[in-house]
């Protein structure tokens, strides 16, 4: 496999620009020139970033992830090595056909981890290692497994929930 040196594949990629907002690139990416990044972001070796893939602030992506065009990542995500994410849920189609995925702020995602397109991984989420994401997962849930499934809620937003339901009974009471 040969050597790709951003500088000479992607002549208009802005490396100083890169530099000045903390963004740290290991080498053997293949970042298409499209791509955006906020500040304070690493991308670990062999990573792929596809055209118009925007990436918040403070986000650290591991080696040999793929992250193809249609991929939002907001700040303060990880992920993991090895983190496959699709744009494509019946390759090849046309690109009209193709579908986003969001990754929201601070959601963790194991090593290891295909996720379908079309999908939106909340707030605080966390993947477990390993696991087929087949469905949207929301903020601040901890999902696992081949399909991932729901293992527990983080538990401020059981606390919301207890309140909300007091609310109710409240509200039904007076």
């Amino acid at each position: 496999m040969k050597k790709i040196n951003i500088k000479r594949k992607f002549p208009n990629f802005e490396t100083i620009h890169l530099l000045k907002a903390g963004i740290k690139i290991y080498p053997l990416c293949n970042i298409y020139p499209t791509a955006g990044f906020g500040k304070n972001v690493q991308v670990g070796a062999y990573t792929e970033i596809g055209n118009n893939v925007q990436i918040g602030d403070n986000v650290r992506i591991g080696a040999m992830c793929f992250i193809p065009e249609g991929v939002i990542i907001h700040s303060g995500a990880f992920i993991a090595p090895r983190t496959t994410f699709t744009n494509d849920r019946f390759p090849p189609s046309d690109k009209s056909k193709w579908e986003q995925t969001i990754i929201e702020k601070n959601a963790r995602i194991g090593a290891g981890v295909t996720i379908l397109c079309g999908l939106t991984i909340g707030e605080g989420a966390l993947i477990g290692a390993g696991s087929t994401v087949t469905k949207s997962v929301p903020a601040g849930e901890t999902w696992a497994g081949n399909p991932a499934r729901r293992l527990k809620r983080k538990p401020q937003h059981l606390v919301r929930g207890i309140f909300r339901q007091l609310e109710v009974l409240w509200n039904k009471m007076f």
